[in-house]
Formats: C-alpha cells, sequence, structure tokens
C-alpha cells in the first residue's frame, strides 16, 4: 500500500488556528476509526469482539484482538506524534524518521515522471521487466521467468536480506541505504527486534482448506457463492428449476467436482508451469509501438516532447 499519502481535514471542527496548516505526524489509516470515535464522543471498543472472547477465553482459545486505532485528534491539535511506530508488514517497520524493509522486495526502483515510456518497452523486450514475478493457480505459485533468478530480474527484486535502512524525512525516495553504515548499525538491530516481536503478534486466524462443497453450494444456491459448512437453513428457496436447468446444474457440480480433484490441479499446474515462460514471446510482441519525435523545429534545445503510444 501506499506509504506517505496526503490526507486532508476540513470542516468545523477544526480550530480557525489550525486550518491551512500541515501536520507531520505518524497517521495509519487504522488511526482514522479511533479519530473519528473520538471526535463523536463514543468509544472506540469492539463490543462484539469483547462478547466473543468471553467465549473464547472460556473454550482456552486464543483471543481476539483489541481494535489497532490511535485517536489522532488531540495530536493533530497539539503538534506532536501520537505514533511512535508503524508495523507496515510483517517485513517492514516505519519508527519515524526511520524505516526498515527486509527480505526480497518487488518492484524496488524508480521510474521517470512520465510512465510508462519508450524506455519501458526496451526493458520490457530485453527481459528487464517490469512485470509481476508469479502468480498464483490452485496452492502454488507459477513464475514468469525461466528460473527463479530471471523471474526476479524482471519483477526488480532487491534482496534487504535482514533489512535495508532509510531516512524517508531526509531520503523519501529511498535512494540511500544505511544499514552498512556503522553509525546506524544499532538502530538496524533495534528495529528488527520491534519487527520480531510485532510479527510474533500477527492475528493468523485458521482460514480452512479448499472445499469443494463451496462450488457445490454455489450451483445450488443460483450462482451466488455464500456459506456453506452448516448452513443447511441459510438460504431461501429457490424457484423451481426446469429439468433442464437441473441436468446442466448436475453437469456444472460433476465438473466441479473432478476439477478439484489433486490429480487434475497437478496436471494444469505442470502445464502452466511450461507454457507461462512460453508466452512472453506473444505478450511481448503486442506491446504498444512508442514513437518518440525528435523537437520541433525552433524549439529549445534539448526539447523533447512527451512520447506517443501507438496501439
Amino acid at each position: 500500500g501506499g506509504v506517505r499519502l496526503s490526507a486532508f481535514l476540513s470542516g468545523g471542527f477544526v480550530p480557525p488556528g489550525k486550518r491551512g496548516s500541515a501536520f507531520p505526524g505518524l497517521i495509519s489509516i487504522a488511526d482514522w476509526y479511533g479519530t473519528l470515535c473520538e471526535l463523536a464522543g463514543v468509544s472506540m471498543e469492539d463490543h462484539a469482539a469483547s462478547e466473543a472472547n468471553a467465549w473464547l477465553q472460556h473454550h482456552g482459545l486464543p483471543l481476539l484482538p483489541p481494535v489497532d486505532s490511535i485517536p489522532q485528534w488531540g495530536f493533530i491539535l497539539n503538534g506532536t506524534m501520537g505514533r511512535s511506530s508503524l508495523h507496515l508488514s510483517e517485513q517492514a517497520l516505519l519508527r519515524w524518521p526511520y524505516k526498515l524493509v527486509t527480505g526480497k522486495q518487488a518492484f524496488s526502483g524508480w521510474q521517470g515522471e512520465l510512465f510508462p515510456n519508450c524506455t519501458t518497452i526496451e526493458a520490457l523486450r530485453a527481459g528487464r521487466g517490469p512485470v509481476t514475478m508469479e502468480f498464483d493457480l490452485f496452492d502454488s505459485s507459477l513464475e514468469l521467468g525461466d528460473t527463479r533468478k530471471m523471474g526476479e530480474q524482471m519483477s526488480w527484486v532487491q534482496d534487504c536480506g535482514s533489512g535495508c535502512l532509510f531516512n524517508i524525512e531526509v531520503d523519501p525516495t529511498e535512494h540511500e541505504d544505511l544499514s552498512r553504515d556503522p553509525a546506524h548499525a544499532a538502530m538496524v538491530e533495534e528495529l528488527a527486534s520491534e519487527l520480531r516481536e510485532l510479527n510474533a503478534g500477527v492475528f493468523r486466524p485458521l482460514r480452512g482448506t479448499m472445499s469443494s462443497t463451496a462450488c457445490g453450494a454455489f450451483v445450488d444456491n443460483g450462482g451466488y457463492y455464500g456459506p456453506f459448512v452448516d448452513a443447511e437453513d441459510w438460504y431461501s428457496p429457490l424457484p423451481q428449476r426446469t429439468l433442464g436447468e437441473y441436468q446442466k446444474d448436475t453437469q456444472l457440480k460433476n465438473l466441479m467436482r473432478l476439477l478439484n480433484t489433486k490429480v487434475v490441479e497437478m496436471g494444469v499446474e505442470d502445464a502452466a508451469r511450461a507454457l507461462l515462460p512460453a508466452s512472453r514471446g506473444p505478450f511481448l510482441e503486442g506491446l504498444d509501438t512508442c514513437l518518440a519525435p525528435s523537437p520541433s523545429p525552433g524549439g529549445a534545445a534539448g526539447a523533447e516532447q512527451a512520447p506517443v503510444f501507438v496501439v
């Protein structure tokens, strides 16, 4: 998601002295919930989750976490920082002004102000990307490149390993990695330790496994996905189906059962692995033609017009 995006506050709640000003503090999108509750004078507690926790605790199950939101209105008014750090992902932590990024990061590059451009077309045809590194099919990830290394090159992967460190206040485009600077070694380890601690608290609910029963419920309920476990009395009766509709639905359910077998899934995955790299050629041939006209007569020296794409 986006980091360092702009947000705007307006309306009668904004004191006259704060209108037209900027707040440099660190705010997460999750904080707007708590902030709006603060303005409305209501609690931001999730009462349904609190009730569920009583049942979960009684049965010895993990509890639901509290609402991850910090009311920011007071901090906006007094110009102080309400958040000390922001858990961006399991691979990234922001503690203003430092940002730690770990592991492999796709699309770690910088493009020009006009993008895509003629260089983009040339890079794609030369196998330098940018394209997505992999596609998900069933429970497997399929790579577009012939090898993992080629796929990473095409998707502009940078391996930060145990951590890349950036000061995004003075280097907002993250060009200078400070992790190798001995003066920042302590900060790298401090942020890495906090990131490990935060990752240990990531909520990981048991989401179950893929089931063809969901597909059967989709057919039985007029082509709509919905609950399929213990859902016998969930749906309203459908209009009476004709014999032809019934036969068609039966055939579709049988086909879905066949496709949801492990043998078929493995066969489709193997075929896709073989065909996906070969699809690069036709894809690249279908790219737009980039026309970069020369400067017009009488124009300023070195001036260039924006490239024109022709489909």
